[in-house]
């Protein structure tokens, strides 16, 4: 992931010209190659936030407001890496496509994004993380901890390497209906085919097919 921090020169109080500042930085990182930007608090107003509820309300803004709109379409330039949490539309369904991340925290993190999709059928597609060193079966146990508190259906892909993400999910509570251990990512697609629609988001962590 390549990052980028801005160090704007903010002008107290004036939101407006703030806002052509921010707009700015956000063009020349999306031409950067920036995935993530990170902007200092209180880059719009100024750090002018005081005890005075009647004098700092009228610096706020509603979420529906047409600059904050403004700027999150800016924010769409900056492109996420490939297969790094990036987001597709696809068919109808929602993939977030981590195939290129492989270490345990990376795993977790992707796991809790996947959680941030409210009222959606969530789907994990993974063979878990292939060579963690000695610590194989606990980093894969903790993974499958996690993918069944958020998941609704949970694929994984390798009969032998999936044991110790099953050993874990069968000790919590996950319906073992919806834990499918598969031998390939192509069974995984055939499965995938008849439990998708428009309100699926699925996960595919550590791998994904090239055919898809």
């Amino acid at each position: 992931m390549k990052l980028a921090i801005a160090t704007p020169l903010i002008i107290e109080y004036e939101i407006a010209a703030n806002l052509k500042t921010v707009l700015a930085y956000i063009a020349e990182a999306a031409q950067g190659g920036a995935d993530l930007l990170l902007f200092p608090e209180t880059t719009l107003t100024g750090l002018v936030i005081s005890d005075n509820y009647e004098m700092d309300k009228q610096y706020a803004l509603p979420i529906s407001s047409d600059l904050l709109k403004e700027i999150a379409a800016a924010a769409k330039e900056l492109k996420p890496v490939p297969h790094r949490l990036q987001l597709i539309e696809r068919g109808g369904m929602t993939i977030i496509d981590d195939a290129y991340n492989a270490n345990p925290a990376g795993c977790l993190e992707a796991t809790a994004v996947l959680s941030w999709f409210e009222n959606m059928k969530k789907i994990a597609v993974t063979p878990g993380l292939v060579e963690p060193g000695g610590a194989e079966y606990e980093h894969n146990y903790n993974f499958g901890l996690a993918l069944a508190e958020v998941c609704d259906i949970i694929i994984l892909v390798g009969e032998q390497r999936a044991k110790p993400m099953a050993d874990a999910i069968k000790t919590t509570d996950f319906n073992p209906v919806n834990l499918i251990i598969i031998k390939a990512f192509a069974d995984a697609m055939e499965k995938l085919k008849g439990i998708v629609d428009k309100d699926t988001v699925v996960l595919f962590e550590n791998d994904l097919p090239d055919n898809f």
